[in-house]
Order: structure tokens, then sequence, then C-alpha cells
């Protein structure tokens, strides 16, 4: 039972604030209904005033995004522009040698040969791929012809890697999703039984990125660098991930898909201000394997489908909010979600493509209830412990407390005991646990209600009030009330001017990272390595469409997934897993169902 209320907290918190405004809406004050009545000459009462209060809360909290966003995203810029320039990063890719190996798994389901080999050809023109790379395909046994497709990969690319693995996840095991999860899952026990034998002192990054994901040379190198340099303990806590941008065929698609893409890449760098604790990935993030083991690798059920934040969520609590998220400057290149069709049934289908694609994302709200069972968990753990390990113990505060009360030998002699806690004690008495991070958790939580609650509850409200307002005269809405709205509209309105402001910083990230990527592509000319440059202009990233479409797309790819998910997980978890259609250099690309 406390798993499925877990589960269903976003359905909970939505009753609440319908219930709310049902309650404020029809408990109106009554003296303030007669006919010509003053605005505002009705009191509110204490639904009106909590909604009016979450109103404007959720109005600030969305303003505040905007502008986290904004900051963080020039934030990135600087720092990518910098590493970029850092004759010591290329010196670093190519030195590369043994201890340090990453294994990079990508994951893959009914994806075409070309964009495997694209993605493979991309990671094989780096440095180090020779010398320092373990690429792992982690494939499926229900698409038909995943071996085959899996060994002529191998055989293609096998020269070109240290080495090339391919795990495959069986068909029919109880309690295992459909998804990229399971596949991570059972390519990370492979990880494992590869490297976790005694005596085998390689430090080992894990990698996980999508099919379609291209990554430069520069994300190894740096965390190579950044890895290195951390103590043996530092290095057992650390998580990087990287900003993503949709660089590849943001042209192809309607308008309304790449606005979404563009603030969904937005949503994940506005995570990765200068000093943020909590940086939720997105696609590609890697860690160290002793991190992969000790949280026990990653979960397969349908509770997992939330995928990059699921594992980012499981990391964290595994180790009381002392996960040590690093942000590495060197932006994934992403595909946007296209239609193989034409005109206007293409647009209309690439909306549809887009819609699923939202749907899965939303129908991750599951983190919610997961993210509420592992600190509850992580609590009551806490509190077992506290309540084994209760001993009287002497304490150095009430020792020195003895001695400043005489300066008698034996009064200093004096034992003062008291029940406490052991770990509560210093460090040097005893401390098994590390301790629980109580502010970085708070963010967390603010960050999953922003994710999967605030979209939904903002057009919710919106639309309520905007609908009452239109059919009935300002005096039938109580003063606090309607200043709320009042303020609420100024919100949305800095909100938006701030949105702009993002998108025109956008518009810079999106050049820097092509220009970033043209010149790996001439690397890998020059190494002999061949993969394509499908590109999307930046004159066509960005523009007043954009500007004018982007409240529209966080309703449509927003508010309504999130509706649909949030009733759905009332009743199930398991979702009809679709893996998004991606394009092909002849625009040929389709939506693969599992």
């Amino acid at each position: 039972m406390g798993n499925y209320a877990a589960r269903i907290t976003p359905a909970l918190a939505l009753c609440a604030l319908l219930a709310m405004i049902w309650i404020s809406y029809s408990s109106l004050p009554r003296e303030s209904q007669h006919e010509g009545a003053e605005i505002g000459d009705g009191h509110a009462n204490g639904w009106q005033r909590m909604l009016s209060a979450y109103t404007l809360l959720v109005h600030i909290v969305t303003t505040l995004f905007a502008l986290r966003a904004f900051r963080a995203l020039g934030h990135v810029i600087v720092k990518i522009e910098e590493t970029a320039c850092k004759p010591w990063l290329k010196e670093n890719a190519s030195s590369l040698q043994p201890p340090l190996r990453f294994a990079i798994i990508i994951p893959s389901y009914k994806e075409t040969t070309e964009t495997l080999q694209t993605t493979l050809g991309v990671l094989a023109s780096h440095p180090q791929a020779r010398s320092c790379y373990h690429v792992y395909l982690a494939m499926e046994d229900r698409e038909m012809g995943s071996r085959e497709k899996a060994k002529r990969l191998q055989n293609e690319f096998g020269d070109l890697f240290l080495e090339i693995s391919v795990t495959i996840h069986p068909e029919g095991i109880v309690n295992q999703a459909p998804g990229k999860s399971s596949n991570e899952s059972w390519a990370g026990q492979q990880i494992m039984r590869d490297y976790s034998l005694p005596g085998k002192l390689l430090e080992v990054i894990v990698t996980t990125m999508d099919a379609d994901s291209h990554l430069s040379w520069r994300y190894f190198a740096q965390i190579a660098k950044q890895h290195l340099a951390l103590s043996e303990e530092e290095r057992d806590l650390s998580f990087y991930v990287c900003p993503v941008v949709f660089d590849r065929n943001s042209h192809r698609v309607p308008l309304f898909v790449r606005t979404a893409d563009i603030f969904w890449a937005g949503a994940g760098i506005s995570t990765m201000y200068a000093q943020s604790s909590v940086c939720i990935p997105t696609s590609v993030y890697s860690m160290p394997l002793s991190l992969l083991e000790y949280v026990g690798g990653w979960d397969s059920d349908a509770r997992a489908i939330g995928e990059d934040m699921h594992m980012f969520l499981k990391c964290y609590f595994a180790l009381d909010g002392n996960l040590r998220p690093k942000v590495i400057y060197a932006a994934a290149s992403q595909c946007n979600v296209c239609s193989e069709l034409a005109g206007i049934r293409g647009y209309h289908d690439g909306i549809r493509v887009r819609y699923q694609q939202a749907k899965r994302h939303m129908w991750g709200m599951l983190d919610t209830g997961f993210a509420v069972e592992l600190a509850a968990g992580m609590v009551t753990s806490r509190l077992k412990w506290w309540t084994r390990n209760i001993a009287t113990v002497t304490t150095s505060i009430m020792r020195r407390r003895v001695r400043r009360q005489s300066n008698r030998v034996e009064h200093a002699e004096h034992i003062v005991r008291r029940t406490v806690p052991r770990w509560r004690l210093p460090q040097d008495t005893f401390e098994p646990h590390m301790r629980i991070q109580k502010r970085r958790t708070m963010t967390v939580f603010l960050r999953l209600w922003e994710a999967h609650m605030i979209p939904l509850h903002l057009a919710l409200v919106l639309t309520i009030s905007g609908l009452y307002k239109a059919v009935h005269p300002d005096s039938h809405i109580p003063m606090m009330l309607n200043t709320s709205l009042d303020i609420c509209s100024v919100l949305r309105l800095l909100g938006f001017l701030i949105m702009m402001a993002f998108l025109y910083r956008y518009n810079r990230y999106h050049r820097l990272c092509l220009r970033l990527r043209i010149e790996d592509a001439q690397l890998a000319r020059g190494e002999g390595v061949s993969w394509g440059e499908n590109i999307s202009s930046h004159r066509s990233a960005i523009g007043m469409h954009e500007a004018v479409l982007f409240p529209l797309g966080g309703l449509l790819f927003g508010a309504l997934p999130a509706l649909q998910a949030t009733v759905m997980h009332v009743f199930t978890t398991q979702l009809h897993y679709v893996v998004s259609a991606k394009p092909l250099s002849k625009d040929g690309a389709g939506d693969h169902h599992v």
C-alpha cells in the first residue's frame, strides 16, 4: 500500500489542487455578489487564500526556472568555449592509457544499422578509442536479426576500439519491462563480470548513451582529467553529466517539435549552473564502476522508464545525498524525432511521434514516487540503525565541561555518560554512515516538482481561473485572489521575456556546438573514419516562430502528456513502449513498437 501511495503522489497532488480550485470558486463570499459591488469587496476564505498562495508559488518557481535556465546556459557556453581551446585537452586525450578505461554502453532496439554505424564511427574517430574504449552493444533478443546486426558491426568496427562486446537482453524475463534501462541493466551486469575480478587494477568509467547520440572526444578527455585528479573516495561518489543540443535535423521537424526539444535541452541545462549540487542527466551520463556495483546496476522494471533520472535518483539516495554530480562541458549531439511522411501528413505525423515521446518522458513521473520511497527508506534505515546502536558512551563535550568546573585531577577523571547514537559522535569515535544531505535532497524534490507537476498545475490554474474570470465580474472574486492573479500575470510576462532571452542565447549555444562538431568531423576524416555531417543550420534553429509557439508547445508536449500519465498511474505502471523515430540520411524514419 505504501508503494502504491508513493507511486500516485502526482495524482494525489492533482486531486488536492482540483479540490482547492473547486472549493475556492464555489464558495465565493456572498456579500461580493450583489449588484454594484466594488472589486475586492469580498473577503477570501481559507481555501481561497491557499489557492492564491499556491498560484503565486507556481508562478514564482516557473519564473525562477526561466531565470536559472538563462543563467545556466550562459555559464555552459562560457565553459564550453574555455575548455575547447585548452591545448592540454587534446594532449590528454591522445595520451590516455590504462589503468583508465571507458566501458561505453549503446542500448539498441530496432535502431537502423546506419544509425549505429554513424554513432560507432563518431566514437572510433576519437584519438583515445583504440586504447581506452570498450564498447558494449546492448541489443534486444526480441528484435529479429539483432545478433546478426551486432556481429556485422563487431566485424566492421572491431579494429577501431580496444574491444567491442555484444550483450543480448533475453525476452520474457519476469518483472523486466522493455526499454533502455533493461538493455543497460543487462550490459551493466556483463561489465561488472568483465572488470570486477580480484586483482584487476583498472579504473573503469561506465558511460551510457542513446543509440543516436554523438559524443565528442572532449567528453571523455574531460572526464579522464577530472576523475584522475580526484581522491579515491571522491572518485567513488562522482557522477558525470553533460548538456545536450538538438543540432542535426531541427530544420526538418515541425516548429512545435523544435520548440519542445529546445526547452527539453534547456531543462537539463538549467541544473548545470555554477556550484550546482543536483545535475539531472539527459540521454548521456557516466559513473565509476565502483558506484555502479554499489547501487546494484540499473533497474529494469516498469518504473524505471524514467531511465536517466531514475538512475540518478538511485545513486543519489544510495549515497544518502552525497553523490557528486560533475558537469562535462562537451555537448552531446541529439536528433529530433521525426516522421517519414512528407507534406501536411508529415507535419501532423511529426507532432504525433513527438507526443508519443513526450508521453514516455512524462511517464517518468513514476520517479517522483520512486524518490519518495527512497527518501523514506533512507530515513527509516538510519532510524533503525540508530535504535540498534544506542550505547552509553563518554562524550568529549561533557569531559571538557567537567574540566572547566575544577582543576583537580579527580574531577577531571570523572566520567560523565549519556545515551547518544554512535553516528552522531565525532568522526574519530564512530560514524558508519555518511551524513544525509538535507538541503540537496530538498533541491532534488524541487526539481521533481518542476519537471513532473508544475507543467500540469500551471495549465490547470491558468485555464480554470481564465474561464471563471471570463464569465464572472471581478466583483465576484475576493481581493486577495484577484490581486494574486494580477501579480501572476506580471510574472508570466516576465517569464516570457526571460525565455525570449534564453532562446536568443540558445542560438549562440547552437552555433558553438555546430562549429565544434564540424571540427570533429574534419578530425574524423583525417583519421580515416567517416561519419555523417548531418547538421541543422543555425539560422533555422531559432526564430520568432519559436518565441510565439513555445507556450503552446509546453501545453501540447508538457501539460497534456503529464495529465495522461498522472491519471493512468492510478491504474497501471505499464506503458506500450514506442521507440522514437530518428532521421536517416535519406529522410527515412519510422516508429518501432515494442
